[in-house]
């Protein structure tokens, strides 16, 4: 995840694309971090993975409903559209292999 606006990103490494993840992230670092700011999460942009969407009660939709966060996605097919989330990723896998990202 990452925050556009205030610079800052948040991942976990999986190997499979499961909405506990997503909402994993979101749960244990994203939100607590943001609240030690007294900054409200109001709205999440995400892409149209299945780890973020789904059919009926989908885990991730399930959770930002409970937390009063608006779920927004992008056009299907327009990565663009969450150019910095698509630039995170790429730098995450040209990594070379045993290295660490820091971010600041």
């Amino acid at each position: 995840m990452v925050d556009t606006f205030g610079s800052y990103a948040f991942g976990f490494l999986h190997v499979s694309k499961q909405p506990e993840a997503a909402v994993s992230v979101l749960h244990s670092d994203v939100l607590p971090f943001y609240r030690t700011l007294g900054l409200p999460v109001k709205a999440m942009l995400t892409d149209n993975g299945r780890e973020f969407c789904g059919t009926g009660k989908h885990p991730y939709a399930l959770y930002l409903d409970l937390g009063g966060i608006e779920h927004r996605r992008t056009k299907v097919r327009t990565p663009k559209t969450n150019g910095f989330v698509e630039r995170f990723n790429g730098t995450v896998l040209d990594l070379p292999p045993g290295s660490s990202l820091a971010v600041m």
